[in-house]
């Protein structure tokens, strides 16, 4: 059986997506907040993310 998403599709707007590249490029913010920031704009692009942590 497919995939289906349970989660709705993320939609970016350009002000948004570019805040959240520059993000994902940063040297100086968190981990946290850069890897969140990569999750964002995969997910926005229509692509599975699986994120687990063990911890």
């Amino acid at each position: 059986m497919p995939f289906i998403r349970k989660r709705p599709l993320i939609i970016l707007n350009r002000e948004e997506k570019s805040y959240l590249q520059e993000l994902s490029r940063s040297r100086t913010e968190t981990a946290q907040r850069v890897e969140r920031s990569k999750i964002i704009l995969l997910y926005s692009e229509g692509a599975v993310v699986v994120v687990s942590h063990l911890e």
